[in-house]
């Protein structure tokens, strides 16, 4: 497990933890209904598709480092690119009435800005935001 360790992680690996909290949480905050909506996989979208995103694309190419921070601008374009293509993407497999593309791109553009701005908690904020937003 020592590959998960990170910055913020003491003498507990709480990287990988907030990870899989963060995927779940939309989840266990729905309610209890059968048919599957969009909001129940912005743990998914945020955490796990647009974070890795970002983590990637700006470590091996990032060159534009975001004030006061060591995150990178094309590492949040890709975060931004990846939700919006995750969830529309998965749209057609959620019930009606799903959000516009509009509310998509602004809800990726918000978790993106988020995910720039936040240091330790970001797997556990973005999934919340997220959730909130859609």
């Amino acid at each position: 497990l020592l590959a998960f360790k990170d910055g913020q992680d003491a003498d507990i690996l709480l990287t990988p933890i907030y990870l899989l909290f963060g995927v779940f949480l939309p989840l266990f905050l729905s309610p209890n209904d059968e048919s599957p909506h969009l909001y129940h996989l912005v743990g998914v979208a945020a955490v796990g598709v647009g974070d890795s995103f970002a983590a990637i694309i700006g470590l091996n190419y990032g060159k534009t480092k975001w004030p006061r921070t060591n995150k990178t601008v094309e590492g949040s374009l890709a975060m931004f690119s990846a939700i919006v293509i995750f969830l529309m993407a998965s749209q057609p497999f959620c019930s009606a009435p799903s959000p516009s593309c509009v509310v998509i791109f602004f809800v990726s553009l918000i978790l993106s800005v988020v995910e720039a701005i936040t240091e330790n908690i970001d797997n556990i904020l973005l999934p919340i935001v997220g959730y909130l937003l859609l």
